[in-house]
């Protein structure tokens, strides 16, 4: 449907209410005038026209009146015919009340102004001379106003009729090209909805595609990293094959290295290897060649973390932490250059750590309550003798 179509069955729309529109302001013009006259005939009754028609010479006037009566019921226009028509005065009365003012033929409309438009035809001059003629002319004067009206209005109501016809048809074609418009405007708001989602299914798509791009990324970079790793793990295998061969003099080598050597310097802990390694030979007692107490005690990642907290990271510092945290019993830490004790503050940071001397008076306490809350304790600036007192927790001479 175009906007020109609309346009103009628009305008046929308001041509036809104004047509409607004018006829009903003629109607609403002479339908007051013949209400009142039929208000004026509910007013007679059989004596009022009994007593007319008891005229023997009756006025002028009255014989106006009902000579139109007799023109309007197609009988002759005289006082005979009158008398006649009033012989029954409530047939009279209806036969005017239901007349049938609709289809009254220009030719007797046109006799009919020779009385309406004498000056003597007017209900005030007849009222004069009978109060029934003046009802009755009140309705033929009625007639003859509803008749010019319809005049008037009957080829208006043609032009409204086909005017109507013709707005039908025209609402009818409306009607359907609103609804075909309406089929297309569901089928492009359908389409709308349809690349919508095709658009949220696309994004999505493309999201997982980027996804799986990267995870592709991932994945050929870890596939490449286990191809070099699966190389360092064939090493490790045939690593770890010999220790197992060497365990045993492994072990042995590296718990006298913890029991015996945390006294001495690197020189004399070298050279005491050297003798234990010669003595298990000849024992026949397998051990590596390249024993190192680091290799088969020590964890890299722990011993990194060390470093971080402060520990230096040559052979002998990492050699003593070993021991400090494999021995079974406290160790006895110098340490001229307070080395140890940083690290070890640092390590225990986050245990709640308790730094005391023996000058503490509450020393004691203090070592009770972290034996028993499990909380590390570091006694400082120790002398040549300890408190006897300590001496069941330093030896861990523990009694269940």
């Amino acid at each position: 449907m175009t906007a020109v179509e609309e346009a103009e069955a628009q305008k046929m729309f308001n041509s036809v209410a104004a047509i409607k529109s004018d006829c009903q302001e003629q109607l609403d013009k002479a339908m007051p005038i013949y209400k009142e006259a039929l208000s004026a005939l509910d007013t007679l009754n059989k004596a009022d026209i009994t007593e007319m028609k008891a005229y023997t010479s009756p006025a002028e006037e009255i014989v106006m009146v009902i000579s139109a009566v007799c023109l309007l019921v197609d009988k002759k226009e005289n006082w005979d015919e009158g008398k006649k028509l009033m012989n029954n005065p409530n047939e009279f009365i209806e036969t005017l009340k239901t007349y049938d003012k609709d289809n009254i033929k220009e030719s007797k409309l046109k006799k009919l102004k020779k009385y309406t438009e004498n000056p003597k035809f007017t209900p005030d001059n007849i009222g004069k001379k009978s109060g029934a003629a003046k009802s009755i002319c009140m309705w033929a004067k009625a007639i003859d106003n509803y008749s010019a009206v319809m005049k008037i209005i009957k080829p208006k109501q043609a032009s409204l009729a086909e005017a109507e016809g013709e707005l039908k048809v025209v609402q009818e074609q409306l009607r359907g090209k609103q609804q075909a418009l309406q089929k297309v405007r569901d089928t492009i708001h359908q389409l709308q909805s349809n690349y919508r989602a095709s658009q949220r299914k696309l994004e999505d798509l493309t999201k997982q595609k980027e996804t799986i791009e990267i995870q592709l990324g991932r994945a050929e970079k870890l596939v490449v990293g286990l191809a070099d790793e699966a190389a360092r793990w064939r090493e490790t295998v045939k690593v770890l094959e010999v220790d197992l061969v060497n365990l045993v003099g492994n072990i042995i080598l590296a718990a006298g290295y913890i029991s015996y050597v945390g006294p001495f310097t690197s020189k004399y802990r070298a050279d005491l290897l050297k003798r234990w390694m010669k003595f298990a030979a000849s024992k026949r007692i397998p051990y590596s060649p390249d024993f190192g107490v680091e290799r088969v005690l020590g964890d890299p990642v722990l011993i990194r973390e060390w470093s971080i907290q402060g520990l230096p990271a040559d052979e002998l510092s990492i050699e003593n932490g070993i021991i400090s945290t494999q021995a079974k019993r406290w160790p006895l830490l110098i340490d001229p250059q307070s080395q140890a004790n940083k690290w070890i503050k640092q390590m225990e940071k986050d245990n709640n750590l308790q730094a005391i001397k023996l000058s503490n008076p509450k020393f004691l306490q203090i070592v009770e309550n972290g034996i028993r809350m499990g909380q590390p304790i570091l006694l400082e600036n120790i002398d040549e003798t300890l408190d006897p007192s300590l001496e069941p927790v330093l030896t861990k001479n523990i009694v269940k």
